[in-house]
């Protein structure tokens, strides 16, 4: 297998002494040159687990040149935080120019100038509760286009068009913005995973690393709607996460704690995927317990 060599993406000072050096792995050269990323929040390691066994099964083959960025928050990953540690911020909030923190910021504007230029970006994250294997998108990636191509190779159970809100301030919209093409990965939480899952995961990025042209459809792709508690009570699911629903389905049932009897139930308003669920605790009125996507076969 060939070696990687070390490429610096960062070099940051710190205010209160000391550096933040940041390093990729690279492998082949010329183009299309991909990105892939992971640990922008540092409390999200499933990516990592995903990129280990990525560079175990060796990454001969890739099409042109692939920089693997393992870690991008170091002291978040240190401290197994979302957020950047040293002055605060989300740093996947901070592409929009309006970083809390001044590492915060400059990490965001590092890591942008190492991926500007790049054919494709791909993004690693993991929901913190129960969840399928989800794609995010800010725009549809086009037939024939290399981010379709990487994308149907990923696995997903749904492709998310991320918009509003949701979308403001991450790597995503900005370099959907300058047109650069990506997307990011949601996997469920570390904790939820056996090792095989890490393995399979590996295994698809692995062929999306080497996939030029794929005309394979996309999984269903669409929106998603929060489904809410109606009332105060233990969450009891009746669905799994990745399964299909239809409208008027019971998603799950609310049990009052002081009589262990139920007391309501969680209804599906539409038809869809359950991406997610929210653990099993006590929950209150208006609490968000899932989202159901809402897109209905592949694009």
């Amino acid at each position: 297998m060939r070696e990687a060599s070390d490429v610096p993406w960062a070099r940051l000072e710190l205010a209160e002494g000391g550096r933040l050096e940041g390093t990729a792995l690279r492998w082949g050269r010329g183009e299309p040159r991909t990105v892939v990323l992971a640990g922008l929040h540092g409390d999200e390691t499933t990516g990592l687990y995903v990129l280990r066994r990525l560079v175990e099964d060796g990454l001969d083959g890739v099409l042109g040149t692939v920089d693997v960025l393992p870690v991008t928050n170091p002291l978040g990953l240190l401290m197994q935080r979302r957020d950047v540690p040293v002055g605060g911020g989300n740093l996947n909030r901070a592409f929009g120019g309006a970083a809390e923190g001044a590492l915060c910021g400059a990490t965001a504007e590092a890591l942008l100038a190492f991926v500007r230029g790049a054919t494709l970006v791909v993004d690693l994250h993991a929901w913190e509760t129960p969840s399928c294997v989800v794609g995010v998108v800010h725009e549809v990636p086009p037939p024939g286009s290399r981010a379709r191509a990487a994308l149907a190779q990923m696995g997903c159970d749904y492709v998310w068009k991320v918009a509003g809100a949701a979308a403001s301030g991450t790597l995503g919209e900005r370099l959907a913005a300058e047109a650069v093409a990506t997307f990011a990965m949601e996997y469920p939480p570390a904790w939820l995973c056996a090792p095989i899952d890490f393995e399979r995961w590996a295994r698809c990025l692995g062929r999306a690393l080497r996939t030029h042209q794929d005309a394979r459809p996309l999984p269903p792709m669409g929106g998603r709607l929060p489904v809410a508690a109606p009332a105060a009570g233990l969450f009891d699911p009746l669905v799994a996460v990745g399964e299909r629903v239809k409208p008027g389905q019971h998603l799950a049932r609310l049990v009052g704690a002081a009589r262990l009897a139920e007391t309501a139930r969680v209804v599906a308003s539409c038809a869809g995927i359950v991406m997610h669920l929210e653990n099993r605790r006590f929950v209150q009125p208006g609490d968000v317990l899932a989202f159901v996507g809402t897109g209905d076969g592949g694009a």
